[in-house]
């Protein structure tokens, strides 16, 4: 879809964000090594829990640690007992 109208107050366009996109052979790639790991799955070759730890990429690894530093920082905050109403500070 393209945006046809016009700026009407004199914004700036801005690059709000960007896509990686595999091209098709990459795709098709992916497509035969996820098949390929279903085949010897199936066939007891290869367990799922091995795929899994085959599959750990750095990018993962480094999303899980990010994903553990968040939760231990918001384990220091007081627990949301959702009424709305925010927990009181501790004077102690």
């Amino acid at each position: 879809m393209e945006y046809t109208g016009e700026l009407t107050f004199g914004e700036e366009i801005q690059l709000v964000c960007t896509f990686n996109v595999p091209t098709m052979e990459e795709r098709e790639r992916i497509k035969r090594d996820l098949e390929e790991q279903i085949r010897r799955s199936e066939s007891g070759e290869i367990s799922a829990a091995q795929i899994l730890a085959d599959e750990a990429t750095p990018k993962q690894v480094e999303f899980g640690d990010l994903v553990d530093e968040i939760e231990n920082e918001l384990g220091d905050e007081p627990e949301d007992d959702g009424s709305g109403v925010p927990p009181a500070p501790d004077l102690g």
